[in-house]
C-alpha cells in the first residue's frame, strides 16, 4: 500500500512539473499583447504626425526629438536647438509626457546618449488622457511653436493591420531604432530608443 502511495505522489508530481514547464513554454510563445497606448504628437516644425508607443520608463522609453531648424547648429548658445518629447506610463498607469529644451550642436547626433550630453532645460509635464488634445503651451515663453499631444489606444487585433506597435510612426513610414540610437523618421523628426 505504501508503494503505491509513493508510486501516485511521484506521479502526480511529475505530472506538476510537467504542465508548468508546458505553460512557460507557451507563455514565451505567445505574440506581445494588443491595445498598446500611444501618443500621437503634432507641431509646425515637422509636416506630419509623428507617433510614438508609450511605455514604462524602467521599460526604455520612446524619445521624439524635434529639430529647430533656425538653430540645430547651436549657433546661438542662448536658444534651443531641439525639443526633447519623452511619454511614458507611471507607476500608477498614467501617461505622462516630459518636454524639455536641448542647447547645442544637434546636427551630428545620432545616439540618446549624444542627446543626454546636451545641455537641458525642463518645460513642463503634462498628463493627457485618452481622447483628449493637450498643447504644450508652455513653449510659448520661449517664442516657438506649439507642440499638441492626443493619446489614442492601439487595438488592431490583426498583425498586418498593427500601426508600428514597436516603432515610431510617420505617415506611412515606421521607424524602429536600435536600443540607445536615434533616427530620423520621415518629416516628424527623430525617434529614440533609450
Amino acid at each position: 500500500m505504501t508503494k503505491r502511495i509513493a508510486i501516485a505522489v511521484s506521479l502526480a508530481l511529475a505530472l506538476s512539473a510537467l504542465a508548468l514547464v508546458t505553460s512557460r513554454v507557451s507563455a514565451r510563445n505567445e505574440k506581445p499583447a494588443f491595445g498598446k497606448v500611444r501618443v500621437s504628437i503634432t507641431t509646425d516644425y515637422a509636416k506630419s504626425e509623428l507617433s510614438v508607443p508609450v511605455l514604462r520608463f524602467a521599460d526604455h522609453p520612446f524619445m521624439s526629438i524635434i529639430r529647430l531648424p533656425d538653430n540645430e547648429n547651436g549657433a546661438d548658445p542662448n536658444k534651443a536647438s531641439a525639443i526633447k518629447i519623452v511619454p511614458y506610463l507611471t507607476e500608477k498607469g498614467a501617461v505622462k509626457i516630459d518636454v524639455s529644451l536641448l542647447f547645442g550642436d544637434v546636427t551630428g547626433i545620432t545616439s540618446c546618449e549624444q542627446y543626454k550630453q546636451l545641455k537641458q532645460q525642463p518645460v513642463a509635464s503634462y498628463f493627457p488622457r485618452k481622447g483628449e488634445k493637450v498643447t504644450a503651451s508652455a513653449l510659448k515663453k520661449f517664442g516657438l511653436l506649439a507642440i499638441r499631444f492626443y493619446l489614442e489606444d492601439e487595438v488592431e487585433d490583426d498583425e498586418a493591420r498593427r500601426p508600428c506597435f514597436d516603432g515610431c510612426k510617420c505617415g506611412k513610414l515606421c521607424c524602429i531604432p536600435a536600443p540607445g540610437a536615434c533616427m530620423g523618421c520621415g518629416t516628424c523628426g527623430e525617434c529614440c530608443r533609450d
